[in-house]
């Protein structure tokens, strides 16, 4: 009797699984749509280096041939539907094209939970079972150290790294005009908002209330619109709450600026920024308590 509930509970577990997959991919599908049909605005920039000349910018048509050009170089590298590759990287865009390269393949991203210690991150891979890993150059050291402790046999990097493969590897971006930060042009090209149904609330997205700061859960969640610049700190806290408000940010036609901690509030007001996603107790001065989204 004790196996059979043990055997139930296990299937119980495998379809909810299975259905938030499913959610998974078909969000990066609404997305990869949106930027199909979206102008040249801004769908990601890179505030990293504030002070410099010029910061990088991915328009929307850049950022969906990242998205699929990745996925199909890493299906090209072995990874299959139903498999799961793990996302420790140090940076807003990297997270997010990383996740959707994977969704796009067919498999399930794993955000690791940031983290000095390259045996936590390894118990983290083996816990979702990856066999390859997305990292950044700045964290592939740690990377490569977890991955030799775990069932990872490939790691990808955002950057130079030895003993890694680089990202862009798999895919090489068509150059396009740089948009000015806050050109999001939606569907039809005139900058109005997006219609309701291509608005996703945080229920839509499968995250739960406890993932999320107080403030979120006492105040409606904003409804961002693609006239909307969210600026995000590098991924924090709880990495699937994290995801999903990334999420909830592209899904809007919104436009990601990622800044580090301690920038930003110099990134909201470069870049005109109408939100912030920021750990938990972050300060965001400028900025309505309804408008902060805070990852615990």
């Amino acid at each position: 009797m004790e196996l059979e509930i043990s055997a139930g509970a296990g299937i119980e577990a495998e379809l909810r699984t299975l259905h938030a997959d499913a959610q998974q991919r078909a969000l990066t599908e609404h997305i990869l749509a949106l930027a199909d049909q979206a102008g040249y605005g801004a769908a990601l920039i890179d505030a990293v280096a504030l002070g410099q000349a010029e910061a990088a910018v991915i328009t929307w048509p850049q950022f969906a041939h990242m998205v699929r050009a990745a996925a199909r170089g890493l299906s090209r590298r072995g990874l299959q539907q139903g498999d799961t590759a793990g996302i420790f990287v140090g940076d807003a865009i990297s997270h997010a094209v990383a996740v959707h390269a994977v969704r796009a393949a067919g498999a399930m991203a794993a955000a690791v939970r940031p983290t000095r210690s390259a045996a936590d991150i390894a118990a983290q891979l083996k816990q979702g079972q990856a066999r390859l890993l997305i990292t950044s150059a700045g964290l592939a050291d740690l990377a490569i150290q977890a991955a030799e402790r775990s069932w990872v046999r490939q790691v990808f990097a955002f950057g130079e790294a030895e003993g890694t493969t680089p990202f862009d590897s798999l895919v090489q971006t068509p150059r396009h005009g740089q948009p000015q930060a806050g050109d999001t042009t939606s569907r039809d090209g005139h900058g109005d908002e997006l219609a309701p149904e291509q608005v996703f609330e945080l229920a839509e997205l499968g995250l739960e209330a406890d993932r999320v700061a107080p403030q979120l859960i006492r105040r409606p969640v904003p409804r961002l619109t693609c006239r909307d610049v969210v600026v995000a700190a590098p991924p924090c806290g709880d990495p699937e709450a994290y995801t999903s408000l990334l999420d909830l940010a592209l899904a809007a036609g919104a436009t990601v600026v990622a800044a580090p901690l301690a920038q930003i509030t110099a990134a909201l007001g470069v870049y005109k920024g109408t939100a912030a996603i920021v750990p938990r107790g972050t300060d965001v001065p400028g900025l309505p308590a309804g408008r902060i989204l805070a990852v615990g």
